[in-house]
C-alpha cells in the first residue's frame, strides 16, 4: 500500500516493490476514504487461487526475494569517487583502507533510507563503513509535501490567529511524541512497548478523552522510564545540545504527559503554550547533526541516535539536501 502523494519517492518505492517476493499486489491510497475499498480489493486479488500477480511497476534488473536489501540499497560512486565491481544483489566491491590503526579494512558504501522500517521517510543517509564503523556520513532529503508538518498543523493555525484549543495542540502533541518514541522503541528491540505507545498514539488521533487516555501513558511512563536495560543502552549516545538518546526519550515522556493533562485545554487564538514546543536538535542543524553524531559508531547505534532525533522532513525549517 502506497499512502499519499509519493512525488519523488516513486524511484525508491518502486526499488521496494521490486524487492519484493511473489504473491505480492500494490495500490496506490491517494483518498482516505478509500482505504476500506482498497484494501479488500487488494486481498480479494491476493486470495485467489494459484494468484501470482502482475508487477507492472517493477524496474528491469530488480533483484528479488533472494537479492533483497530491506532498505540498504549500495551507491559505491558516492563519497568514493568510483563505482568498481558489481556484487550479487546489487552490493559493490568492497574496498580497502586504512582504519584509525592503520590496518588494511575493507570499507563498503550504503546508503541508509529514503524507505527503510523504522527509519524517517525520506532521509537519505549515504555513508561509509570500515568492519563494523561508520566512517563518513552524507544525510539527503528526498520527497516530502513542502506543505508543513502533521505534527505541528493545529500549532501553525493557531500563530495565524484561528481559533485552535489548547487540547487541539495538546492532543498532537502527545501523539507526536508517542509516534517518535514508538519508533525507538522498535529500533531499540522493544517491539512490545513500541505497540503499546503506538496503540495509545492512534487512540489520542481518534478522540480518545484525557480521562481514559491519563491512566494508559501512566503505566507506558511507568515501564518505560523504569527499564533499566533501555537506559543503559541508550546512555551517552549521541550526545548533542540537546543531551543523548536517553535524554530524548525520557523528555518525550514527559512531554506526552504534559499534553495528556491539557487535553481538556480552553479554547485560544493565537496562543501556543510553550510547554508545547518540542525541544531538540535546531531543525535547520538536523543533517549536519546527524552525520556528525553517527561517524564513529556502529550501524546499530547509528540507528538509535537517528530514532532519537527522529527529523519531520516535512517541516519546512528543515533544509533540503539533495543529491
Amino acid at each position: 500500500m502506497v499512502c499519499g502523494t509519493v512525488g519523488d519517492l516513486d524511484e525508491a518505492v518502486t526499488e521496494v516493490w521490486g524487492e519484493m517476493p511473489d504473491p505480492k499486489a500494490r495500490r496506490d491510497l491517494a483518498d482516505p476514504a478509500a482505504a476500506r475499498k482498497t484494501l479488500d480489493g487488494a486481498r480479494a486479488q491476493l486470495a485467489e487461487p494459484g494468484h501470482v500477480p502482475p508487477s507492472p511497476h517493477q524496474r528491469a534488473g530488480a533483484p528479488g526475494a533472494s537479492g533483497a536489501h530491506h532498505g540498504m540499497s549500495d551507491h559505491g560512486d558516492d563519497m568514493a569517487g568510483g563505482g568498481g565491481m558489481e556484487m550479487p544483489a546489487g552490493l559493490a566491491m568492497a574496498e580497502r583502507t586504512e582504519d584509525r590503526d592503520g590496518l588494511k579494512l575493507d570499507q563498503l558504501h550504503l546508503t541508509l533510507g529514503p524507505l527503510l522500517s523504522e527509519w524517517p521517510t525520506g532521509l537519505v543517509l549515504r555513508i561509509a563503513v570500515q568492519g563494523d564503523v561508520i566512517q563518513q556520513a552524507r544525510g539527503e532529503t528526498v520527497g516530502g509535501t513542502g506543505d508543513g508538518s502533521f505534527w505541528e498543523e493545529p500549532s501553525e493555525r493557531a500563530r495565524r490567529g484561528e481559533p485552535v484549543t489548547c487540547g487541539e495542540v495538546a492532543r498532537r502533541t502527545a501523539a507526536h511524541r508517542l509516534d517518535s518514541l514508538g519508533r525507538l522503541l522498535e529500533v531499540a528491540g522493544w517491539p512490545a512497548a513500541a505497540g503499546s505507545a503506538r496503540w495509545l498514539r492512534d487512540d489520542l488521533l481518534g478522540g480518545l478523552p484525557a480521562a481514559l487516555a491519563a491512566p494508559r501513558l501512566g503505566r507506558l511512563v511507568r515501564h518505560v522510564g523504569r527499564s533499566r536495560v533501555l537506559s543503559q543502552m541508550t546512555a551517552g549516545l549521541g550526545q548533542a545540545s540537546d543531551g543523548d538518546v536517553r535524554a530524548r526519550y525520557r523528555r518525550w515522556l514527559d512531554d506526552a504527559v504534559r499534553a495528556v493533562v491539557s487535553l481538556d485545554g480552553p479554547e485560544s487564538r493565537g496562543v501556543v503554550r510553550a510547554s508545547f514546543a518540542r525541544p531538540g536538535v535546531p531543525p535547520g542543524a538536523v543533517l549536519e547533526t546527524i552525520e556528525q553524531l553517527v561517524v564513529g559508531t556502529e550501524l546499530g547505534v547509528a540507528r538509535l541516535i537517528v530514532a532519537s532525533i527522529d527529523p519531520d522532513l516535512d517541516d519546512p525549517r528543515i533544509a533540503a539536501r539533495h543529491g
